[in-house]
């Protein structure tokens, strides 16, 4: 076994500590990401190739992968983490908000309405998770996903990366841009947001933010493994 492969089973290990049922598979041994992934080739061909995707507990490598490296996996445990805190419904459910997911659950559930109810009542359901599936709506998954990749940050400054603006402007795109369905589409505050994560990520304040427990645990696990080489001005 790797140094690589022995560094991302610990880190696996620590994760479960947290969240049990946590696990990792490849996209390409998953009938249903195949199937995701032949749907979405004509308008994003990387899904298969280039995006981990966490659903649930499970993370899915994409072709290619054999790992998960440690560094990815604290960001993608983490999602499993935020899964097992809200419930895995519940969280699916509004992390999917401001997508077409919500656009293609109206349309496949509005027919009770238009048949034994008012047809205006379809109506009504139909313009609600309509507008429920623009991009506005998707602060939730900002807001998670702020937390996962203020952790990514973290954990690559606490082992000695350095983290310049350039890492900031190229993160913030996937805030941005169609990676996300633009969930916070608004540049200069995404960017003022990273940066505020970077320096609350070498002063020790992240540990006083919402998903503190996951990222103490995380800390925790790094210096056990002797990855720790930049501590935070205040460490949990």
């Amino acid at each position: 076994m790797s140094k690589a492969e022995e560094l991302a089973d610990k880190t696996a290990d620590a994760i479960r500590e947290m969240v049990p049922k946590f696990k990792v598979i490849k996209k390409t041994d998953s009938w249903f990401h195949r199937t995701v992934g032949a749907i979405l080739k004509p308008i994003n061909d990387g899904y298969m190739k280039r995006y981990y995707t966490t659903i649930g507990y499970t993370v899915a490598l994409p072709e290619g992968m054999e790992i998960l490296p440690w560094a990815t996996a604290w960001h993608e445990g983490g999602h499993a983490w935020q899964a097992k805190k809200y419930s895995r419904l519940l969280f699916g459910a509004l992390y999917l908000m401001g997508t077409p997911v919500w656009l293609v659950f109206a349309a496949l559930t509005c027919w009770p309405f238009f048949v034994w109810l008012p047809w205006w009542s379809g109506v009504i359901w139909l313009t609600l998770f309509t507008l429920l599936s623009f991009p506005p709506f998707g602060f939730l998954r900002a807001h998670w996903e702020f937390e996962m990749y203020g952790l990514s940050m973290a954990v690559r400054i606490w082992s000695g990366e350095t983290l310049d603006d350039v890492y900031i402007e190229r993160r913030s795109k996937e805030f941005t841009v169609s990676f996300y369905f633009w969930m916070a589409p608004y540049p200069s505050y995404v960017k003022k947001k990273l940066k505020k994560y970077r320096e609350d990520s070498s002063s020790g304040e992240i540990f006083k933010r919402g998903a503190a427990k996951y990222y103490k645990h995380a800390y925790a696990t790094m210096k056990t493994l002797g990855l720790v080489t930049n501590p935070p001005t205040v460490e949990p």
